[in-house]
């Protein structure tokens, strides 16, 4: 799971070397540092024009979490359907027909 300041970690990270960053208030940029590590001046003001543009914030950073969530339920649905379209045709490889009965004797064994 992606944090607040892992993603700014990152982003800063790309424009200028530093070991850290932190975060006081997640509301108040003003509380929020960046520790340099052997920057030189414009690798620093860069460093800040990001931090100053970042625009993520906890509730983002959850809706984003919840929505890639969803995404990878609907990659698992897709391709749940997939598999058993392709078990279902006649020339289905074996190793598909047989990993398509596994699944299904493993939903079986599901309560309701």
């Amino acid at each position: 799971m992606s944090t607040l300041a892992g993603n700014l970690h990152e982003q800063i990270a790309a424009v200028a070397p530093i070991s850290s960053v932190s975060i006081g208030d997640s509301t108040d940029k003003s509380t929020w540092k960046i520790h340099f590590e052997g920057a030189t001046e414009a690798e620093e003001k860069a460093a800040m024009e990001v931090l100053r543009t970042f625009n993520q914030t906890q509730e983002t950073l959850e809706a984003d979490e919840r929505i890639k969530l969803k995404l990878v339920e609907i990659d698992l649905k897709s391709i749940r359907m997939l598999r058993e379209y392709v078990a279902a045709q006649e020339n289905a490889p074996d190793a598909i027909k047989i990993k398509e009965q596994s699944a299904a004797d493993e939903r079986k064994k599901l309560s309701k």
